[in-house]
């Protein structure tokens, strides 16, 4: 009877397979809890704001100021990001462990508010305590006010006025609205073609609604 042996093996190159196992399933069996600051979609932002004691949250628009000044988050402060050093932020550090700090930005997927948020982490602070919509600001449906803020947090049970098409005068909007008229140039021009065989309409007014 023939028994398999693996040859040149000893007990130094078990060790050092156990050594590579543990390498790469470490990160498997233990995994990195709070390393990056926690995404949530609108509710569960717009509720967080409302729900927490005001003194406990610090709630940042990190966008250009002609945004901000165009509309935001009553009670939300302007710090534009900045991706050379997160030193700017030092600051706005809260003075309180546990503060929220709540970051918005106009990226399809809160990009640059994901980024601010692990510059906060850089600094040493809890990413356990910082959230930011995974949303652009462009779409918000809650409560925003344009020009200057008093301060004033949105509370639960309190009534706010919204804006229509809040997110106003952003870049991707105007995107979308150049897009939209090449197509309706391009539509024109079709029609114009077959405009002999077609009687034409009376036009329709379109009403924009002011969102809710």
């Amino acid at each position: 009877m023939h028994v398999l042996r693996i040859k040149n093996l000893n007990p130094r190159h078990y060790v050092f397979i156990a050594w590579l196992l543990l390498l790469f399933t470490l990160p498997i069996i233990i995994p990195v809890n709070g390393a990056d600051p926690i995404g949530v979609d609108q509710d569960e932002f717009w509720n967080l704001i409302i729900n927490t004691d005001p003194n406990l949250i610090l709630l940042i628009d990190n966008r250009p100021p002609s945004y901000y000044e165009d509309a935001h988050i009553p009670g939300a402060i302007n710090v534009p990001l900045q991706v050379d050093s997160s030193d700017y932020l030092k600051p706005y550090l809260p003075k309180y462990s546990g503060t929220k700090i709540l970051i918005y930005c106009n990226c399809g997927q809160g990009q640059n508010a994901h980024y601010q948020g692990n510059q906060f982490i850089e600094l040493g602070y809890d990413p356990n305590n910082i959230y930011y919509l995974a949303e652009s600001f462009v779409y918000w449906k809650y409560a925003v006010i344009s020009g200057p803020d008093p301060g004033q947090l949105p509370r639960a049970g309190e009534s706010y006025q919204t804006l229509a098409n809040s997110g106003g005068s952003n870049g991707s909007l105007v995107e979308s609205l150049l897009v939209a008229i090449g197509a309706i140039a391009i539509g024109a021009g079709a029609l114009i073609l077959v405009s002999s065989v077609i009687p034409r309409h009376k036009s329709s007014k379109v009403k924009i609604n002011a969102k809710k």
